[in-house]
Parts: C-alpha cells; sequence; structure tokens
C-alpha cells in the first residue's frame, strides 16, 4: 500500500496553509521573472526526505544543485528543532536572500514539516483501521 497525502484528502486549512507558503512570491520576484520554483520545491522535498517521506516524482539531485549547506542546516534546524532557531541562524544562513525570502524559507520549511506531521498522523490512523 502507497501511502501519499493527496490520495486520502486533507483539511481545507492546511491545504491552504501549504498552497500559501509554496505559492508566496514577493512583488520583487514577480517583476524580475526569476522562476523561484526548483528552490521552493528543493526545501519541500528535503524536509520531506528528513522525515523518511520520499516521492519517487522527484529528483533529489535537485536538492543538492538549488540548496547550499548553510540553507539545508537551517532548514533542517528550522523543521528539526525549531526552538533552537536564533536571529543569528536567521540573519546568516544567506547573504543573498532578503528578510522577506528568508522569511519565505522559513514557512515553506515549516508547512513541508507539518504536512510530514500529517501523513505521519493518517497513516497510523489507516493502519490501525485495517
Amino acid at each position: 500500500m502507497k501511502l501519499t497525502y493527496r490520495t486520502y484528502g486533507q483539511d481545507q486549512a492546511t491545504d491552504k496553509d501549504a498552497a500559501a507558503a509554496a505559492n508566496q512570491e514577493d512583488d520583487d520576484e514577480k517583476k524580475s521573472e526569476v522562476d523561484t520554483t526548483p528552490f521552493r520545491h528543493a526545501i519541500w522535498y528535503y524536509v520531506h526526505r528528513i522525515y523518511g517521506i520520499c516521492h519517487d516524482d522527484y529528483d533529489y539531485r535537485n536538492v543538492n544543485i538549488y540548496l547550499n549547506r548553510p540553507t539545508k542546516h537551517f532548514v533542517k534546524k528550522v523543521a528539526c528543532t525549531p526552538w533552537r532557531v536564533t536571529v543569528k541562524d536567521f540573519e546568516h544562513f544567506s547573504h543573498t536572500l532578503t528578510a522577506s525570502e528568508k522569511c519565505h524559507v522559513t514557512l515553506l520549511a515549516a508547512e513541508a514539516r507539518k504536512q510530514a506531521g500529517l501523513m505521519y498522523g493518517l497513516r497510523a490512523v489507516m493502519q490501525h483501521f485495517l
């Protein structure tokens, strides 16, 4: 049995939160017409992979292409131990991103973690009733 988040449905509020985090773009990004989708996907799938969720349709080599080590370290810290994230971590994980873009990275990591937790919870409920 293969468990996918979309197969078994999801809470509408949670779906809206995840969609808002995934699709949020700064006005500057829209003006410059830079496609940030691969970067956003790399963050999302990296967090899922940390939690043991492997997507067959994603090429995980892209994670190493789009995320450098400091960014991966920050995303992992946000996803696994958010209470340990400091202002210093936030300010120094990337010198090329603006503050709003760093907030977006943080939101993406948090939403991906929330989705991973919901997937595991749903799986546990399904296994209980099978």
